[in-house]
């Protein structure tokens, strides 16, 4: 981590397109002014540390959810096979593959 010292007024680069002013000093907090292009996206720490969290609760499964799903699969796992509605027929292993149709003579 880079650690700088700066005053009100001085500004520092990343890059050729951004640049970081800080604005004033209040205390413990600092007020900074960025200009970057549109196409940056900036977004404060600890909001984007409260997306992730938001993000990982709503993909994690609920238990109850999980469990249904493997009741299903045990009961799928006792049958002996299953073929979903209009599913193509899988080619059989053992048989050779068929030949291709005769070439047309050029006319």
């Amino acid at each position: 981590m880079l650690v700088l010292t700066r005053k009100v007024g001085e500004f520092l680069l990343l890059g050729e397109e951004i640049e970081v002013r800080i604005v004033r000093v209040d205390g413990d907090q600092v007020r900074l002014g960025i200009v970057a292009p549109r196409s940056v996206s900036i977004v404060r720490g600890e909001l984007l540390e409260d997306i992730r969290k938001e993000t990982q609760d709503a993909a994690a499964p609920a238990k109850a959810d999980v469990a249904k799903l493997a009741l299903k699969m045990q009961h799928l796992g006792k049958r002996r096979s299953y073929v979903a509605p209009n599913a193509p027929e899988a080619p059989d292993k053992n048989k050779p593959p068929a030949e291709p149709p005769p070439e047309k003579p050029a006319t």
